[in-house]
């Protein structure tokens, strides 16, 4: 009798420790995944997947752009946007910019949007050349953050999200160029892409 008091309290206390690390765990597991869905990032500027992944209205964000304060890309000049075009340096040694078209955005975080837009520059010579800009809205407040050459006299449709991770996001420009044996003059036609990584809210070069 006395032994099997023995066995049914050590039955008991296993059952109970073993109930209790169960709990345990499941409550250490929801937390982090709690986290994991509301993580940002040592720069405060990225969120989860989901929250990364939902469209946004860029035509909302259009007027501010194209009265943005921006870098001419490839330089140092800062210039303002008047109804999304500008004029920069002298006759000797300027051009003039505008903004083409957005072409899409992604969230960041409950405050924070990216917009990205075609911008073409002219600095003399027959060349127009194209750029992708990425205009980053933080509550409203519309900040010109980095830029990165496309080409020359080409049409660019669209970017779009690709891929992403909680530091970071890939985007893919969609345009149309020409075959190299092609002259500038001619059509651009050949549907082309450009992958780039977007990090702390400035392009660099991937290969997705």
């Amino acid at each position: 009798m006395e032994y099997t008091k023995r066995v049914m309290r050590r039955y008991w206390f296993v059952l109970f420790f073993g109930l209790f690390g169960v709990v345990a765990v499941l409550i250490y597991t929801a937390n982090q995944i709690k986290t994991n869905q509301n993580h940002v990032s040592e720069t405060g500027a990225y969120i989860s997947n989901s929250v990364l992944h939902e469209p946004i209205d860029i035509t909302q964000y259009k007027s501010k752009i194209e009265n943005a304060l921006i870098v001419v890309p490839d330089t140092s000049t800062q210039i303002s946007l008047v109804d999304g075009r500008a004029s920069y340096g002298t006759d000797v040694d300027g051009g003039d910019v505008a903004l083409v078209k957005l072409l899409g955005g992604a969230t960041i975080d409950l405050h924070t949007s990216h917009v990205f837009a075609d911008i073409a520059v002219q600095s003399g010579g027959t060349g127009v050349f194209h750029y992708v800009a990425l205009f980053e809205i933080v509550d409203g407040s519309i900040r010109h953050t980095s830029s990165h050459f496309i080409g020359d006299r080409v049409v660019v449709g669209s970017a779009s999200v690709v891929s992403t991770d909680n530091r970071s996001y890939g985007i893919r420009i969609n345009y149309l160029n020409r075959a190299p044996e092609q002259a500038m003059t001619d059509e651009p036609t050949i549907p082309q892409t450009l992958d780039l990584t977007v990090q702390n809210a400035l392009f660099v070069e991937s290969g997705l």
